[in-house]
Formats: structure tokens, C-alpha cells, sequence
């Protein structure tokens, strides 16, 4: 899960607390965080869309994001990844996005991700869970059923065949 601003914007990183205060509406200008004396101009996802869900739960952990009459609500990732790399050709802009929609689906050339606590979302940062908002999927079935279909797609995925298919489908596999 990894938060986008324009590519000129100076602001390379930014504490997990930082992005709270700007979705709680405490920090308001990107001079406080060592950019230019210019108004954010936060972006968020609809409600209950994947992003918006984790956006709550992973970043903000239950401190109240600004209304959407306050903020800017974006429907679609594209539509975001788009607005936040073209809105009036400047650096006011952030969003969030899982790292994969602009590594594959969307990509923007005048848009780039900001580190968090200083690190990156890069891939060994990612699997290691050094990066602050990695999110994980499991695969479970229940105990005896290893070889109905559910045990055997569990063991497929786990094959070298099943992690390729993770990997191109734009997530991270457990090895490579």
C-alpha cells in the first residue's frame, strides 16, 4: 500500500504518522512537511472499495479520516492514479494505491511514490515487512481436506508454477 504524489513535488518521505495528520486534516500545507508553501490536496477512495478499507485499517487504525465533502473522493484507481499525476501539472496532490495498479495496471509517468519512515516499497522491503503498510493474503483450508480441490489449489499456488502466477499478477510471491 504505497501513497503517490507529482513527480516535482520535493517531498521524498514521509512518517506514517504525517499521512494520518494530513487524512485528519491536523497538517494542511506541504511546507510542513519540508515542501513548498502550497495546500494539499489530499485524495481518497470511495467508500468500502479495497483502498479505502485499508486506508482505515492499515494507515489510519481507527483515527477518523476528513469527510468526503472535504476531501477529494476519487471512484476507480485509474481515475486516481491519473488525477493525482495530472491534477493542474503541479505537486499539490497526494493518493493511495496498492503498488501493483501503477507497477502494471496504471502507470504514470508524472506521478511517484513516496517512501514511509524513510523506506521504500521496494520488493525486500515489502516481503520482509520492513515497509509499514505491507498487506499479507493467506491461503486456508481445513484440516483433512489437503486432497479436495481447495488442498489442491493451496498446493498449487505453492508450486513454482502457482508463485510465477502471483508474481505476474502483480503481487509477491513467498520465494522466487
Amino acid at each position: 500500500f504505497v501513497f503517490i504524489t507529482h513527480k516535482d513535488n520535493p517531498v521524498e518521505s514521509l512518517t506514517a504518522e504525517q499521512v494520518q495528520a494530513i487524512y485528519t486534516g491536523e497538517i494542511t500545507n506541504w511546507k510542513e512537511l519540508g515542501g513548498d508553501d502550497c495546500e494539499i490536496r489530499a485524495f481518497q477512495r470511495e467508500e468500502n472499495s479495497g483502498s479505502q478499507t485499508t486506508m482505515e485499517n492499515l494507515v489510519m487504525r481507527g483515527k477518523p479520516m476528513l469527510p468526503s465533502n472535504v476531501v477529494n473522493v476519487i471512484e476507480g484507481m485509474g481515475l486516481l492514479v491519473e488525477t493525482v499525476g495530472e491534477y493542474e501539472n503541479s505537486p499539490l496532490s497526494i493518493g493511495y494505491t496498492f503498488r501493483y495498479y501503477i507497477d502494471t495496471l496504471y502507470k504514470n509517468e508524472n506521478i511517484k511514490v513516496l517512501r514511509i519512515n524513510g523506506i521504500e516499497p521496494s520488493d525486500e522491503n515489502l516481503r520482509s515487512g520492513v515497509y509499514p503498510f505491507a498487506t499479507h493474503y493467506f491461503g486456508v483450508i481445513r484440516k483433512g481436506d489437503e486432497d479436495q480441490i481447495g488442498g489442491k489449489f493451496l498446493g498449487w499456488i505453492l508450486s513454482e508454477e502457482g508463485q510465477r502466477c502471483i508474481r505476474q499478477a502483480g503481487y509477491y510471491p513467498l520465494y522466487e
